[in-house]
């Protein structure tokens, strides 16, 4: 069986694929994974990421809809087939929801699931209070 993934990532990253045992790519939409150990059904902080954006942004209702939208992301993501949710919360205008994508792997149980969008949810809160932002953990994003 062809493992498209890792030759596309094998064109795109030939070195990486050469010198390293592991590898993470994170896209808005997807990443790939790759270790030398079997990680499968195991959250680790290991990797863990956080990107802000929009620092001029520091509304405190969208504070509290960001905060309210990944409460209920964390609640709703480790009993949904797939482990994904999106929310959305909105407590003022228009310009001031939040939406929020959760997403973990299907490997992990939904207490692991739990426990790595908790994780990731602290993080998002505590570098980029108000802005836009983007964690990215191994199992869960």
């Amino acid at each position: 069986m062809v493992n498209y993934a890792m030759l596309r990532h094998a064109q795109l990253f030939p070195h990486a694929i050469l010198t390293y045992n592991l590898s993470c790519i994170y896209l808005d939409g997807c990443f790939i994974r790759y270790e030398n150990y079997s990680f499968f059904q195991k959250y680790t902080r290991a990797g863990d990421k956080v990107e802000c954006g929009n620092t001029t942004r520091k509304n405190p209702t969208f504070k509290e809809s960001v905060i309210q939208a990944l409460n209920r992301a964390i609640v709703a993501a480790p009993h949904q087939k797939g482990h994904s949710t999106t929310q959305e919360a909105m407590l003022g205008a228009v310009n001031e929801s939040a939406y929020v994508l959760a997403n973990c792997w299907m490997t992990l149980s939904a207490s692991s699931c739990r426990a790595c969008l908790e994780n990731a949810s602290a993080s998002i809160l505590n570098a980029c209070v108000g802005q836009r932002s983007k964690h990215y953990t191994p199992a869960a994003s």
